[in-house]
């Protein structure tokens, strides 16, 4: 019988880890080559702000979807629509299609993150967990090192929509790994009544808690307004979520 290549995987899992990382840090270097073609001096904050604030949003959501529908397969939609995202970021004309392109980016990436931790602890028992977790880990430091680098060469020999291209053959070797070296146990079903309203409330809290933050040091009223409305819907959100999995705990004894 056909079994996980749990070598394979390590590098799939580094590679998907090295790229989100990436995205978040090499776009400093093309940020005035990008305002300076697009045009779009006060929204530069955007740039980084739509990526990183989709992935905050996604990422609990593509993690209960792997409960039910296999980690294998949220972790192949995540890196196609990072890759899709990436692809129309580089194709960008406009900064509203950028900010655009970066939101399904950041969505993707919302998809991979957790996907790379639920593999780990999949993969490996917990003698060798702590080691490759580590590993997995330090792609973050050494995107923070070379990104500007690479970020630097490319401006300097190309335009700034290459940043984005050169992730695409990274994202497909991923793709590819993923397909042949991952063979996935099916998954357990866990019933998900009630689990997509209940997750309205938490990318609502999510967007009121976030927007607070974003609006808090120049707007500090309506700022605070915001971020207590948040703090409200989570709360909210915690104590359904409660109820719902105590119901299934329950129900599985």
């Amino acid at each position: 019988m056909y079994k996980t290549n749990t070598k394979w995987m390590v590098s799939a899992i580094y590679l998907a880890t090295l790229v989100t990382a990436i995205e978040s840090t090499i776009v400093v270097t093309a940020t005035r080559s990008i305002v300076s073609d697009l045009g779009s001096a006060n929204l530069t904050s955007l740039i980084f702000a739509t990526y990183l604030f989709s992935s905050a949003l996604a990422t609990p959501i593509f993690g209960r979807l792997a409960d039910n529908y296999g980690k294998k397969r949220i972790f192949q939609i995540g890196l196609l629509l990072f890759l899709l995202g990436t692809i129309l970021c580089g194709l960008s004309i406009s900064s509203w299609m950028l900010f655009g392109s970066r939101v399904i980016q950041g969505i993707g990436a919302g998809g991979i993150m957790p996907m790379t931790f639920a593999l780990i602890g999949e993969l490996f028992d917990i003698s060798t967990r702590g080691k490759i977790m580590g590993l997995n880990n330090s792609a973050w430091g050494i995107a923070s090192l070379i990104a500007p680098l690479i970020g630097g060469l490319i401006l300097k020999q190309l335009t700034w929509h290459w940043i984005f291209f050169i992730n695409v053959p990274i994202v497909l070797i991923v793709l590819l790994i993923v397909q042949i070296s991952y063979k996935e146990k099916r998954p357990q079903t866990i019933s998900q009544k009630g689990t997509f309203h209940q997750y309205t409330y938490l990318i609502a809290g999510l967007l009121l808690l976030l927007s607070g933050i974003q609006l808090f040091s120049t707007y500090f009223l309506l700022g605070t307004v915001i971020l207590i409305a948040g703090l409200f819907v989570l709360l909210f959100f915690y104590r359904q979520e409660k109820k719902s999995m105590t119901r299934f705990f329950q129900s599985v004894r």
